[in-house]
């Protein structure tokens, strides 16, 4: 999927977060259905960019989480049911998550704690 496609799709879930409304069906459905599609290791990528813009958007980092949230736990239900490739994108999100990306990174910040968000998850 499409770096792009995601970025927009955080957007419109961040302005759902940001109403207070809470998420809607569709947005409680987008991890899982960017799990089934394979795309949980872009959500990361997309969530440790954000974190390492200058002035990163704190809405689209929740956003990037909430959707990241649902598409682990979409993979936990498949590998405990047996799914191998599950388990080896949970892995593959595992290493992503765990592996430095920049000073700022190893120093704390929101990069920090976009990694401890996917080690916990995972």
């Amino acid at each position: 999927m499409p770096r792009t496609a995601i970025a927009q799709i955080a957007k419109l879930i961040g302005r759902e977060l940001e109403s207070g409304a809470g998420p809607s069906e569709q947005a409680l459905a987008t991890g899982p259905m960017l799990a089934e599609a394979g795309a949980t290791t872009e959500i990361v990528e997309r969530l440790f960019a954000e974190a390492q813009r200058k002035r990163p958007n704190d809405l689209m980092m929740q956003a990037y989480a909430f959707i990241l949230e649902g598409a682990l736990e979409t993979l936990r239900l498949h590998a405990n049911g047996g799914d191998v490739s599950a388990e080896h994108e949970i892995g593959e999100v595992h290493n992503r998550g765990s592996r430095p990306r920049t000073r700022r990174f190893r120093t704390g910040g929101a990069d920090a704690a976009g990694a401890c968000f996917c080690a916990r998850r995972t």
